[in-house]
């Protein structure tokens, strides 16, 4: 994931970046909900210039998993 996307998951978080990594349980921030999911979903897609489906996000638990949706989706 590249650092400016990592940033502004960062900021939606109110977390610093270094706080996300690949272990990190996205549910542990207190502002992990389905609005935030959604605005995840929504920078990811910009990033990518791809679609996230909804389904995909559902099996993402921690960061590493959010990288590696995002591996998947620039692949």
């Amino acid at each position: 994931m590249d650092e400016h996307l990592k940033q502004t998951i960062a900021n939606e978080l109110n977390v610093h970046p270094a706080e996300l990594t690949s272990d990190k349980q996205l549910s542990d921030f207190d502002v992990w909900d389905s609005v935030m999911v959604l605005i995840v979903m929504m920078h990811i897609s910009q990033a990518v210039e791809k679609e996230i489906l909804p389904e995909e996000m559902a099996s993402v638990r921690t960061f590493g998993d959010l990288e590696s949706l995002v591996a998947s989706k620039r692949s």
